[in-house]
């Protein structure tokens, strides 16, 4: 199953295609629904994200079309990677094509911080100052549980705990700019003007080993 530029989104497509020579673009893992690759703008080493294959705009959509719950599949990615319980997931999950939610990209991803140097106490308190709302917190394998794709969402947590806001728009990047903040980088949020390809590349060179194989 292939994603094409012409169809969908071009950011993902030449990854999917395997014709792209980015660092950011080394898939990681392979499965027969996703692929996982680091992510441009690595403002910490270990941040991989998990794509499928199949065009949805949010993994809300994708856990229907799929049958999979996001949170178990990041768990699989996380294990499978060789993190143990600290690890961290997020989502912009955007509705619509071109929304601020979405962060110029019209794919559905789902971020994971494999081992990070800050908490996901840390991470949370930093998401929280950021945002005046109430988050509605449930276990990590019923966080997508009210999420139906059809309304813009956040959502993120480790292990134990989930969290998500529906119906909002935080700003572009909302949790690269969290990162940034705790990694006392707090201008370099942003992909597009900072990729930060050294941490890419110690991303690829840490992860990639015989052993990774998609669960």
């Amino acid at each position: 199953m292939k994603l094409t530029a012409s169809s969908h989104e071009p950011r993902f497509a030449r990854l999917l295609e395997g014709s792209s020579r980015f660092v950011w673009d080394k898939v990681l893992l392979d499965g027969p629904d996703f692929v996982v690759a680091p992510t441009r703008g690595s403002i910490v080493p270990n941040w991989v994200m998990v794509i499928p294959k199949q065009h949805t705009l949010n993994f809300a959509s994708q856990a229907m079309l799929m049958e999979v719950d996001p949170y178990f599949l990041a768990s699989g990615v996380a294990k499978a990677l060789g993190a143990t319980s600290d690890w961290i997931w997020f989502e912009h999950g955007a509705s619509h094509r071109e929304s601020e939610v979405g962060c110029g990209v019209d794919h559905a991803h789902l971020h994971i911080l494999l081992s990070p140097n800050f908490t996901f106490s840390e991470f949370a308190d930093e998401v929280f100052a950021s945002s005046d709302d109430v988050w509605q917190e449930k276990s990590p394998d019923h966080t997508y549980e009210s999420l139906d794709g059809a309304t813009s969402y956040y959502a993120f947590g480790n292990s134990q705990r989930g969290m998500s806001k529906v119906g909002v728009s935080l700003g572009r990047q909302f949790f690269r700019k969290a990162v940034a903040k705790i990694a006392k980088v707090p201008s370099e949020w942003d992909y597009n003007l900072f990729p930060h390809e050294t941490n890419v590349a110690e991303t690829v060179s840490t992860l990639t080993a015989p052993r990774k194989q998609a669960a």
